[in-house]
């Protein structure tokens, strides 16, 4: 797992994945109609984009995150990180052995940092890990990840089309549950077909 330290920018308009204007489009509310716009900008597009992280795991606003394991994986394995869409390895510091407290840092130059199958790992370019002291926090790993909202369409459309879609249904429903109007229980798209949308960014089963 891996935490969020803070996000690259504070400015929401910046780094959300799809504007509020793009909402009113897909909800088909009229450009005219302002009221809402709050609701949509601080509430309604960063939750579905949060869904769809979620669901993916992979980050598409960028942010800063921070990764903690009680060791090095054994005999040089790489080490997977938890999120997808990572940017930039900032550091990988570790406890040091025998000194309490102490905390080295581990040179970048000495790791590789590879994408494969849309998770990125990272592998050391000698036989094996630093041997690491021994706890929970024995080894933190701090990286960005995120895609630019810039050449998110571009990059992955059904995703975005996913979001725009979560945020229209939940502007028109307020409510937790959706009763049918006729017939009984509640009713959604084909999960076949919402599942497919997210596939672009969605990262393979780890077990």
């Amino acid at each position: 797992m891996a935490e969020l330290i803070e996000y690259l920018s504070a400015d929401p308009l910046a780094d959300e994945p799809v504007s509020v204007d793009e909402v009113k489009a897909q909800a088909r509310i009229d450009p005219d109609l302002t009221d809402d716009d709050q609701l949509i900008q601080t509430v309604i597009a960063p939750a579905a984009r949060q869904l769809a992280e979620t669901r993916t795991g992979t980050a598409i606003r960028p942010a800063r995150y921070r990764q903690v394991l009680p060791a090095f994986p054994h005999h040089g394995n790489p080490l997977v990180l938890a999120i997808g869409g990572v940017m930039a390895l900032e550091s990988i510091t570790y406890a040091a052995p025998h000194s309490a407290g102490t905390r080295i840092t581990l040179d970048p130059g000495t790791v590789e940092m590879v994408v494969i199958d849309r998770e990125t790992v990272l592998s050391p370019l000698s036989d094996r890990w630093p041997h690491a002291g021994r706890g929970p926090r024995a080894v933190e790993v701090v990286y960005t990840a995120g895609i630019d909202p810039q050449t998110f369409g571009d990059r992955a459309p059904s995703v975005k089309t996913w979001i725009l879609m979560a945020c229209a249904w939940a502007y028109a429903q307020r409510e937790l549950f959706l009763l049918q109007t006729r017939g009984s229980g509640f009713q959604e798209l084909p999960p076949d077909y919402l599942s497919g949308l997210l596939d672009p960014l969605r990262l393979p089963p780890r077990w």
